[in-house]
């Protein structure tokens, strides 16, 4: 009876692990298309992040990049999100694509503050630098330390130019998340800098309006497996093909293939 016990318990702790392992969502909820394709027709959109709740624990702020939102939509948030759901805020445009990361400490803080809002219910925070961005690890380092997010920030570059040695031991030193990202300019490499991965999907041969293959999911669940090889204790894994759900779509596939 003991032994059986200890078996469940074994059995039970192994589970939930596994399913700790990998944490997929998508880059954003709120889209008009995905109504009748996921969301039912009849879903006020009001309920629409409950209802996503119920299929990802995870999902990643858009909406922050291009807008500045007042405390009392962070702190709603915050109180939609039910169980071990959690968010990823992406940084605002004004810093990364205007500013460059230059002169933008106050604006930073700002940035911190509304994040730090939504208390456990934040997991990462997105930092995606523009493509034509300037190589200068000493002006990202400045911004990384200014952060202050040590574990939680994800650094994002849309060029290759920013896949050097240097680059991922900066990342390593500040323990930042390196973005695996997967674009038409850009291909997954398993950098793991942090104590996580983190994969983000726009689409393989064009951006966002594109549906991966079975195939390519499998080539992306390699490359999260890998990650854990590398000493990810989690990889995070974002779909940002949103057109006609795509996004929704392979990231249930993506499920699928991770519990085989």
């Amino acid at each position: 009876m003991v032994l059986m016990v200890i078996s469940s318990h074994v059995i039970i702790s192994y589970m939930r692990r596994k399913k700790s392992d990998y944490t997929i969502g998508t880059s954003g909820w709120n889209y008009k298309d995905w109504r009748g394709i996921f969301y039912p027709k009849d879903l006020p959109a009001k309920d629409w992040l409950s209802f996503y709740g119920k299929s990802f624990d995870i999902v990643e702020i858009n909406a922050t990049f291009y807008h500045l939102f007042p405390d009392e939509v962070f702190l709603r948030w915050k109180k939609l999100a039910k169980n071990n759901f959690s968010y990823i805020i992406k940084v605002s445009r004004y810093i990364t694509h205007i500013k460059r990361l230059l002169h933008c400490k106050r604006a930073i803080k700002k940035f911190c503050r509304s994040a730090a809002l939504l208390e456990n219910k934040l997991s990462l925070v997105l930092l995606q630098l523009p493509p034509n961005m300037v190589y200068d690890l000493k002006r990202l380092e400045k911004a990384i330390t200014a952060f202050n997010m040590r574990g939680k920030l994800v650094v994002e570059f849309r060029d290759e130019k920013w896949f050097t040695p240097e680059v991922k031991k900066l990342l390593i030193k500040k323990r930042c998340l390196f973005c695996a990202a997967d674009s038409p300019k850009t291909r997954l490499i398993s950098w793991v800098t942090a104590n996580a991965g983190y994969i983000r999907l726009h689409g393989r041969k064009k951006w966002f309006d594109y549906k991966y293959t079975h195939r390519e999911l499998k080539e992306v669940a390699k490359c999260a497996q890998q990650m854990r090889k590398n000493g990810a204790k989690k990889v995070y894994i974002l779909f940002n093909n949103d057109y006609y759900a795509y996004a929704i779509q392979n990231a249930r596939s993506l499920q699928s293939l991770l519990k085989k």
